[in-house]
């Protein structure tokens, strides 16, 4: 910024020398630095002298020519590079009449005039994610930067030069310089922000709006992420533990004792993780569905739902059960639960019993947030610890995937709609399909569900960006006098030439140069005289998982992936950090930080090599230089 004070002091018009150059960090052209202005008193001197200089061929007097690119730079996009890489853009424009010969308009606040800049994207008529149509910036359309309810969105200009309602209008600050015949004048100028490339490369056109900002989509992708995606993935998980239980680890043929205790480990995990998964499915039925929650615990009838689509729902919930068959065969899930917990009584068979309990014990939900201890039965009876529910109910288990809790097969009528299923990945397994189509029949429900309830936001993963990978973006300058009305109409001014925004590791930014200073004496004498000036407050939770780590060797580590008979799963305990008296207690641990960038660094050397067999980027990676005379043990 103070380069170009002093340009517009000393010379400004040189101000075209500085326009924007394609440059990657392999070369750019450095222009000199302008030079510093004179004390007041003296600039009007100067001033005669760089004219005098002009004149004489000492310097062009050509403004319009940047300097030539370096033969490194021709073949890159123009790009706008990050604050992080050391670079920073600004705009600039005069606001003049179109009468040659009058002076620079003045901006009245008064009158609510503003004199600003657009950031436009550019954007294809006719997008095609399958095949992204190559960057054409006279057929591709300016679309502006327009705030909503639901965040921004790139809504397209009737015409070009048009200002769009609503579209964010960035600030620029006047700047005064004069002329070498001594006319001031005035110069706009605005910074871009380049920092929020991320923003607007992931936001949304105004098109797909309606498809991925309604309050259904907001309810549904809620259900998707809460409730349907983490039964999904223990559904998932059990299979894999059978695989590991069954196979020890891919290999082998493990004895029948082994393979129960393993599936014995899996079965009370998926146990734990699917109590917090139905605590979710309850509160978002209760909130999203109360009048299919208050029937499922009224034990209404069916025909007394005013809507068939959550009558269809409310069925669908009464047959997500545990299925057994009847007569029940001798091993099932039934008699494994009867072996962990000495009896089946408190082993549910349908969803509904299971809400019911919710409901009749409000508390369940809060015991289960403020427990330190893992869902596990080792006491004597055999007891669950004190925080969690007194009942059983599976999602998903590793022996027997096909008995373990899951909703009925749904006959759609009508099938579902494209824009039903596009949040729903296919997946092969018939319990996956099964819970997407029971999300699509909430779905279905939401539509005549209560709408005064507030609706959870759409996070930023879900909304369809406009192009998340690349943009293309043109400024304009506006000039905006609304009280004039329709007498004289917004000015904007002609694009810019279209440029890309670089990412934070764009591989052509210039590099910020950053150096870490690791210890210089790192033996024993050295290290020992570092400071552990750096805390880390830890909880009992997190000081019993500290533990178990601990308590985990290299050669467990290996044990694992071994197939038969040399596999050995994991066992390091659990729990929170607890006293002698059982009183739970936390941890603050002291360390150096100079001692661990030796150890970050030497971790990162090895999955460095370790990642090598698959990436290849040794090669890329390092380059180190001599440093002549750097000793640890200087005198």
């Amino acid at each position: 910024m103070q380069e170009f004070m002093n340009l517009l002091a000393t010379d400004p018009q040189q101000l075209g020398r500085y326009r924007l150059l394609k440059e990657t960090w392999r070369g750019f052209v450095k222009l000199a630095d302008p030079t510093a202005p004179k004390e007041l008193f003296a600039r009007a001197l100067q001033r005669l002298g760089v004219a005098r200089s002009r004149g004489n061929g000492a310097v062009s007097a050509t403004t319009d020519q940047p300097p030539a690119e370096s033969t490194d730079t021709v073949s890159a996009a123009l790009k706008l590079y990050q604050p992080a890489h050391q670079r920073f853009y600004l705009v600039t424009s005069c606001l003049v009449c179109q009468t040659p010969g009058l002076p620079d308009r003045k901006v009245d606040p008064g009158k609510q005039e503003q004199a600003g800049f657009v950031l436009r994207r550019l954007l294809p008529p006719n997008p095609n994610p399958q095949n992204p149509p190559t960057f054409d910036a006279a057929t591709w359309q300016e679309h502006g930067w327009v705030g909503t309810p639901d965040g921004n969105i790139w809504q397209k200009a009737d015409t070009a030069d048009n200002f769009i309602v609503g579209e964010e209008i960035l600030p620029m600050f006047a700047t005064n310089y004069s002329q070498d015949d001594g006319r001031k004048r005035r110069l706009f100028a605005g910074v871009v922000p380049v920092a929020k490339r991320e923003a607007y490369l992931a936001a949304s056109r105004s098109s797909s709006l309606a498809s991925s900002g309604t309050d259904i989509t907001s309810r549904k992708i809620l259900l998707l992420s809460k409730v349907i995606g983490p039964w999904k993935q223990l559904v998932d998980r059990a299979v894999k533990m059978n695989l590991a239980a069954t196979t020890s680890g891919g290999g082998g043929s493990p004895g029948p004792r082994d393979i129960q205790e393993a599936l014995h480990t899996a079965r009370i995990e998926l146990q734990g993780q699917s109590y917090y998964v139905l605590v979710d499915f309850a509160n978002y039925l209760r909130t999203y569905l109360k009048t299919v929650w208050d029937a499922l615990i009224n034990e209404t009838p069916s025909s007394q739902l005013p809507d068939p689509s959550q009558t269809a729902v409310l069925d669908a919930l009464r047959a997500t059960a545990i299925t057994i068959q009847s007569p029940p065969p001798t091993d099932n899930i039934a008699t494994r639960w009867r072996a962990i917990a000495g009896d089946t009584e408190t082993l549910l068979t349908n969803l509904v019993d299971v809400f019911q309990r919710f409901n009749s014990d409000p508390q369940i939900e809060s015991r289960l947030d403020q427990t330190t201890d893992e869902f596990n039965f080792t006491s004597v009876p055999p007891t669950p610890p004190a925080g969690y529910p007194p009942f059983l109910f599976p999602l998903a288990d590793p022996e027997f995937p096909e008995q373990a809790a899951q909703p009925p097969s749904i006959a759609f009528n009508p099938p579902p709609s494209p824009d039903e299923t596009d949040e729903l990945p296919p997946e092969p397994d018939l319990a996956s399909t099964r819970l997407d189509q029971l999300a699509v029949l909430i779905a279905r429900a939401l539509v005549t569900a209560d709408a005064t309830v507030p609706q959870p936001a759409i996070p930023l993963a879900a909304k369809q960006p406009a192009d998340a990978l690349t943009g293309w973006f043109v400024i304009r300058c506006v000039y905006r006098r609304p009280a004039c009305g329709p007498l004289h109409d917004d000015v904007v001014s002609v694009p810019t030439d279209p440029f890309q925004l670089a990412g934070f590791f764009d591989p052509d930014a210039p590099a910020r140069p950053i150096r870490i200073g690791l210890p210089i004496d790192t033996s024993p004498a050295g290290l020992r005289k570092f400071d552990k000036n750096t805390a880390f407050v830890i909880s009992d939770t997190l000081c019993g998982q500290i533990k178990r780590i601990q308590g985990i060797t290299f050669g467990d580590l290996v044990r694992t992936v071994l197939p038969f008979p040399l596999h050995k799963d994991l066992d390091a305990g659990g729990g929170a950090c607890k006293g002698a008296d059982g009183t739970s207690f936390g941890t603050i641990c002291s360390l150096s930080i100079p001692i661990i960038t030796i150890c970050a660094l030497i971790i990162l050397i090895l999955m460095v090599s370790l990642l090598d067999i698959i990436f290849h980027w040794v090669p890329f990676f390092l380059i180190c230089f001599p440093f002549k005379g750097m000793s640890a043990k200087q005198s």
